[in-house]
C-alpha cells in the first residue's frame, strides 16, 4: 500500500511540475526586440504577440466588451508589435527572407485572423 503511495505521490508532483512549468513560458511584453537577430527571430516574434493578441480579444466585438486590464494588455501589445516591425524595417530583412521561416505560414494565419483588429 506505501509503494502506491507512493507512485502516486510522484505522478502528481510531475503533473504539477509539467503544469508549473508550461505556464512560466515567455509572453509577447517579454520580448527584447534588440535582441532579434535574424528573420525567424522576427517571424516568431510576431507570431507570440498575435497569438496573445488573439486570446485577449476571444469573443469580444470591440474594445468596450473587454476589462479595463485587457484594453491597457493590449495597447501593450501593439506597442510592442510596433517596435517589431520598426526594427524589421530597419534589419533590412524582405518580405521574401520572412517567408522562407518555417513559422511563417502561421504568421500569414494569424495575419488574417486578426484582420480588422490590427
Amino acid at each position: 500500500m506505501k509503494h502506491k503511495k507512493s507512485n502516486i505521490y510522484i505522478f502528481f508532483s510531475i503533473l504539477s511540475l509539467a503544469i508549473l512549468s508550461s505556464c512560466g513560458g515567455s509572453s509577447a511584453e517579454d520580448i527584447k526586440v534588440s535582441e532579434l537577430e535574424n528573420a525567424c527571430d522576427f517571424t516568431d516574434a510576431m507570431n507570440t504577440c498575435f497569438k496573445e493578441v488573439i486570446a485577449i480579444k476571444g469573443d469580444a466585438e470591440s474594445a468596450d466588451d473587454l476589462t479595463e486590464e485587457d484594453q491597457k494588455r493590449g495597447l501593450r501589445l501593439m506597442k510592442k508589435i510596433q517596435k517589431i516591425e520598426k526594427a524589421l524595417r530597419k534589419s533590412g530583412l524582405e518580405k521574401s527572407d520572412l517567408e522562407e521561416c518555417p513559422n511563417y505560414e502561421e504568421t500569414e494565419e494569424l495575419m488574417e485572423e486578426l484582420e480588422g483588429v490590427l
